[in-house]
């Protein structure tokens, strides 16, 4: 079963953040980080309840080699990425944002 993928504004925002801050420290980490994001969405579209849930319905995707996580919902339709959040952040940030 192939499902949309959409990716919220605030997870794109998240990683361009996360890109340039990992660019002022080395444009290479920032290329390895950039990639290892795309490449959570297809890990997550092969198995999507594969993931930890870590509250109601959002489970979380690691970002290999990093701090990050990838927290999404999937249903039968659809796999919507809602945030790229950082391990030590407050996850309180997410909690209070919109899941839909």
């Amino acid at each position: 079963m192939t499902r949309a993928l959409i990716i919220r504004p605030e997870a794109e925002a998240e990683v361009m953040e996360a890109v340039d801050w990992y660019d002022d420290r080395s444009p290479e980490l920032a290329a390895r980080f950039s990639r290892a994001f795309r490449a959570a969405p297809a890990r997550i579209a092969d198995n999507p309840l594969q993931y930890q849930l870590i509250d109601d319905e959002i489970r979380r995707a690691p970002v290999a080699g990093f701090q990050y996580g990838v927290l999404y919902v999937a249903s039968d339709d659809e796999i919507v990425i809602l945030f790229c959040f950082h391990g030590r952040r407050d996850p309180e940030r997410w909690r209070g944002g919109s899941r839909s």
